[in-house]
């Protein structure tokens, strides 16, 4: 048998067992995916809504958290460049460059 031959078995067998277990992995994840529709169906407990005081109170504190982050990531990327940009000047006027 000629390599060409060879070769060309070979990737088809490794091509067929790909394939092969690509089926088998996707029919086991729907198996999976019907058990946990069912336990959800089943075995849930009806969670009492939050009122809505509650749920404003948590609405404005996460916008507040939020606000106050972004705040941060701001003034760190001004200090930040403002590092950079000295650490440059330091580069450049050492004749680093030339």
């Amino acid at each position: 048998m000629k390599i060409g031959s060879r070769l060309f078995i070979g990737f088809g067998i490794v091509l067929f067992l790909t394939t092969a277990t690509t089926f088998f992995a996707i029919y086991n994840m729907s198996r999976i995916q019907g058990n946990l529709d069912h336990m959800a169906r089943a075995n849930v407990v009806q969670a009492k809504p939050a009122d809505n005081a509650e749920s404003a109170d948590m609405y404005k504190n996460a916008r507040l958290l939020m606000f106050i982050l972004t705040g941060v990531v701001f003034a760190l990327a001004a200090l930040l460049a403002t590092y950079l940009e000295k650490c440059d000047d330091l580069i450049v006027g050492a004749g680093a460059y030339r």
